[in-house]
C-alpha cells in the first residue's frame, strides 16, 4: 500500500472504530477541499477496505454519510485516478455484502443508476465490481426504478458478448459469474423484455463454453440459471434459430448426460431439467420430436426391463425412483411426463407403470396399465409389453414352476402353510381379502388326496 497522508495515520493503541472514522473524515474533507494526491486517496481507501472486511468496529462505513462518501469517489469524480475509483467500488461491495441496510441507502442516494451508467465502459475488473454491487442492490425487490431503462441491458449484452471471445482466465471467470448472477436477479424480479437483448450472447456462451468435469459447477450453473429468469416465448428467435434448431437442446442434453453419470447427483441439477422443460413447452414440433427420441426409452431398450441399461433414458428413469434428491426426482419425472404429451396413458406406455406410478399418484391421475399391447411395432405387427416393467413380454425370462418336482403330499403341505399365513394376515386387519387357498378349494381347483 502507498503511504497514508499524515491526517489519516492511526494513533498507537487507537481502537478500530476511531481509525475507521478518521479515514472517512479525511476522505470526506478531501471531497470539498482537495488536498490529497491520487496515490494518497487510493491508499486511504485501501486501508478503509481492509477495515471494512470485518463489520465489527466498521459502523461508520455503513452509515448514509459513509456510503455517500464512497459513492462520490466511485462515481462522481470525473478526474479521479481509476485506481481510486476502483478502491471505492471495492469498499462499497464489501459494505453492501456485510450490511444489507446499506443496499437501500446506496439506491436512495442514486448510485445504482450511476453504477448502471458506469457499466457501459467497464473493464473486466470494473465489470466484476459493478455486477456484484448491482446484484446486491437488486437482491431484494423492488429493483431500483428506471434501472432497466438505462443502458444497463445493452451493457450486460456487450459484456457477455465480450466473454464469448475473451480467454477464460480467473478474473474473466469471476466477472462473468457476477454478471450472470446480476442478470438472473434482474430477470427474476422484473421479467423485463429489455433483458432479452442478452439472450444471444448468453446462449452462445452456454453452447460453446468448455464443460468442466463434473459439468454442473462454477460458471455452467449460472449460465443455466440465467435463461430461466428471462421472459422466453415460442417466438424468441435465439432459442431455435433456422438451421440450428437443435443446438441448444442438444447442448443441455449433453450436459444432462454427463451429469447423470454421477451417482451422487443432487438437487443442484434441477435447474438444468427445468430449462429443458421450459424449452419443451416452447419448442416447435421438430424439436419436440427430437427431444422425445433422445430422452425417452427406445424400442430396443425393451428387450430388458426399462431402466436397467446404461443409456441416458435409463438413468433418467432410475432418477425418478431415487430416494435422494426429491427435487430433482420430481423434475425428471415431470420432464418425462411432458415428453409424453402430459397424457397419463402415454406416459405409462413410454416408461412402464412401475416408474410412472409415483408421479401419477402424486398428481391424482389414473394412467392405468392398459392392455400392454401395441407400445411398439415392428414390420406392422404390434408387440405386447409388460405394462409394469415396459419389457417386451416375449423377451421376459420363463419362470420355473415353483411346484415342479414336488409330490402331491408336498404340494398339499405348502398349500396348508399358505392358508395359515393368509389367515394370520387377515386377522391383523391389514388386508381384507379372501384367503386364496380357501377360494381355490371352493372353486374346485384342489383335489382331495386319497388316504
Amino acid at each position: 500500500m502507498a503511504s497514508l497522508p499524515a491526517s489519516a495515520q492511526p494513533k498507537p493503541g487507537e481502537p478500530k472504530q476511531a481509525s475507521v472514522e478518521r479515514l472517512l473524515n479525511v476522505l470526506s474533507t478531501d471531497l470539498t477541499n482537495p488536498t490529497l494526491t491520487p496515490a494518497q486517496r487510493t491508499a486511504t481507501l485501501e486501508h478503509l477496505k481492509v477495515h471494512g472486511r470485518d463489520p465489527n468496529g466498521s459502523g461508520a462505513i455503513f452509515t448514509r454519510e459513509g456510503i455517500d462518501t464512497l459513492g462520490k469517489y466511485a462515481f462522481d469524480q470525473p478526474n479521479s485516478d481509476i485506481s481510486t475509483s476502483r478502491e471505492a467500488l471495492r469498499c462499497l461491495a464489501n459494505a453492501l455484502l456485510l450490511n444489507p441496510d446499506c443496499r437501500q441507502i446506496f439506491v436512495d442516494l442514486g448510485y445504482a443508476l450511476k453504477a448502471a451508467e458506469r457499466f457501459e465502459t467497464a473493464s473486466i475488473d470494473d465489470e466484476f465490481l459493478l455486477s456484484r454491487i448491482l446484484f446486491l442492490a437488486t437482491f431484494t425487490p423492488p429493483v431500483p426504478p428506471g434501472l432497466l431503462d438505462t443502458t444497463l441491458p445493452a451493457s450486460l449484452a456487450a459484456a457477455l458478448d465480450r466473454h464469448t471471445t475473451a480467454p477464460h482466465m480467473q478474473m474473466q471467470e469471476m466477472a462473468l459469474t457476477e454478471t450472470l448472477k446480476l442478470l438472473f436477479s434482474l430477470g427474476h424480479h422484473t421479467a423485463s423484455p429489455h433483458l432479452l437483448i442478452t439472450l444471444p450472447p448468453l446462449l452462445t456462451l452456454l453452447t460453446t463454453i468448455t464443460l468442466p468435469s463434473p459439468p454442473l459447477q462454477g460458471t455452467i450453473i449460472h449460465l443455466i440459471n440465467a435463461p430461466l429468469s428471462l421472459p422466453l416465448t415460442a417466438t424468441t428467435p435465439a432459442l431455435f434459430p433456422p438451421g440450428a434448431e437443435f443446438k441448444l437442446v442438444d447442448r443441455l442434453i449433453a450436459i444432462l448426460d454427463a451429469a447423470t453419470r454421477d451417482p451422487d447427483l443432487d438437487d443442484a441439477a434441477a435447474p438444468l431439467v427445468t430449462l429443458l422443460r421450459k424449452l419443451l413447452e416452447l419448442a416447435p414440433e421438430a424439436v419436440v420430436a427430437h427431444m422425445q427420441k433422445v430422452l425417452l426409452p427406445a424400442p430396443e431398450e425393451r428387450d430388458a426391463p426399462l431402466g436397467t441399461s446404461k443409456t441416458l433414458p435409463s438413468r433418467l428413469l432410475r432418477l425418478t425412483a431415487a430416494a435422494t434428491a426429491p427435487g430433482l426426482r420430481d423434475h425428471v419425472a415431470s420432464l418425462l411426463f411432458e415428453l409424453s404429451g402430459s397424457s397419463p396413458e402415454t406416459y405409462v406406455e413410454n416408461v412402464g407403470y412401475g416408474y410412472a406410478s409415483g408421479l401419477l399418484v402424486s398428481r391424482g391421475l389414473d394412467g392405468g396399465m392398459g392392455s400392454g399391447a401395441g407400445v411398439g411395432k415392428e414390420k406392422g405387427v404390434a408387440r405386447e409389453v409388460n405394462p409394469v416393467t415396459g419389457q417386451w413380454v416375449e423377451m421376459e425370462p420363463v419362470k420355473a414352476d415353483p411346484f415342479e418336482g414336488m409330490t402331491m403330499e408336498e404340494k398339499e403341505r405348502e398349500a396348508e402353510k399358505m392358508f395359515v399365513l393368509f389367515e394370520r394376515l387377515r386377522k391383523t386387519g391389514v388386508v381384507d381379502v379372501k384367503n386364496p387357498v380357501q377360494q381355490a378349494v371352493e372353486e374346485g381347483r384342489f383335489e382331495e388326496l386319497e388316504d
